[in-house]
């Protein structure tokens, strides 16, 4: 599928910063990870970690799916505010997964300086009350409160004076991040290569088998690899090993402005952003000054259409922008969209299928895709090394 289109500013940055081969032979492994975006990099991080002898092999050019689109905002806050995950999902499981995804952004900002990725900036995350939600909002901090998260609550004239933003309120978290995911995760192949891991792109699969002891995956250009296990950590295209039905597909679309002096960008250095409109806003200042904002989501239909729709999006991205921010000069230089996919409940799936043996996945769906991937490759590789996980249970396909 084509999961983006437009200029991602990231792949303009950083173009394709390494190159990593096609498969040419049969090759035996431990593990078999499909995808080498964010999540199949950490999920093979966490494998070799554990001792597996791991290969990647993805279809395309590493990154260059969902990852090299990704805004890279970091927030433990998933796309359903606690207040109604708990009512959803009951509150043990509500509180657990928002300690797991706050733990996730805490255990991405070390897994960088471990590897020595520098380009990975802490930050405060402002959740803005848009027109009409301030009731809405006070439910989700009395929430966050009884949990112990680290927030603090701002009325309209202090969000304004402290970070130059226009809302009814503000929830302001600590422990946001922003990164690049693209640049991420071509660190962590970088790590993984230098500690043994196989990583092959432009390598597709065509179609696997599980036996009795192993799995065998045939590539499109008629290679075989023998594995014990087979993770799926390539996201949409994932489902089409599961059918229908699991999740749906939305587009998203995003606009990056021309580069500002540190003096112009101002606060924006401090904080990324969301909102409680429908679809949500999300805003960032990247590493090189400028900023991006993205939102304005519609169900997906098909490239073609999602594409007809980006320069008139990314201009009400930029009006938009300039509603609630007033201070900032924005001028939009570069626009995107993407394809991305939610669950029902904005939970991951993670884990083994039930109707596939020793077939794992690590799909970090929804807006919190990038330390759900950090999280999905840390349960997945401790499944694999046959260590217990009793967190699996609230993000397996049998949940209710």
């Amino acid at each position: 599928m084509d999961l983006r289109s437009g200029y991602p500013l990231s792949l303009i940055r950083n173009g394709i910063p390494f190159d990593y081969p096609k498969l040419e032979q049969d090759l035996r492994a431990d593990v078999a990870v499909i995808g080498a975006g964010i999540s199949g990099a950490l999920t093979a991080y966490y494998l070799q970690q554990a001792g597996l002898d791991t290969v990647v092999i993805d279809g395309r050019t590493a990154g260059l799916g969902s990852t090299c689109a990704s805004t890279s905002l970091l927030l433990y806050e998933i796309d359903k505010p606690l207040h109604q995950l708990r009512e959803q999902a009951g509150r043990h499981v509500a509180d657990r997964v928002y300690e797991l995804s706050r733990d996730s952004v805490e255990g991405l900002g070390k897994l960088a300086g471990r590897i020595g990725f520098r380009n990975f900036h802490w930050a405060d995350s402002l959740y803005i009350a848009s027109a009409g939600k301030r009731r809405f909002l006070e439910a989700e901090y009395s929430a966050r409160r009884s949990l112990g998260l680290n927030v603090a609550w701002l009325d309209e004239s202090g969000l304004m004076e402290l970070y130059g933003v226009k809302g009814e309120a503000a929830i302001v978290s600590a422990g946001a991040a922003r990164t690049d995911a693209y640049e991420f995760a071509h660190a962590v192949h970088q790590h993984n290569l230098s500690q043994g891991v196989r990583i092959f792109d432009r390598t597709a699969m065509g179609g696997f088998d599980i036996g009795r002891t192993d799995t065998r995956i045939v590539t499109t250009a008629g290679h075989l690899i023998r594995a014990k296990h087979l993770v799926f950590a390539n996201g949409y295209e994932a489902l089409e090993s599961l059918g229908k039905g699991l999740a749906t597909v939305h587009s998203t679309y995003v606009t990056a402005s021309e580069q500002l002096t540190p003096e112009k960008l101002g606060k924006m250095q401090d904080f990324v952003l969301w909102d409680t409109a429908e679809p949500y806003h999300y805003i960032r200042s990247t590493s090189d000054n400028r900023i991006l904002i993205g939102g304005r989501d519609e169900p997906f239909y098909s490239p073609a259409r999602r594409d007809r729709l980006l320069n008139r999006k990314a201009a009400l991205l930029e009006r938009d922008f300039q509603k609630m921010i007033p201070g900032v000069p924005f001028t939009r230089e570069f626009n995107w969209t993407g394809s991305f996919v939610s669950s029902a409940d904005g939970l991951p799936y993670i884990g083994m299928h039930p109707g596939l043996k020793r077939c794992y996945f690590a799909l970090g769906f929804g807006g919190n895709g990038i330390n759900f991937a950090y999280l999905a490759a840390k349960l997945v590789a401790g499944l694999i090394a046959g260590k217990s996980g009793k967190d699996l249970a609230l993000f397996s396909f049998n949940r209710r």
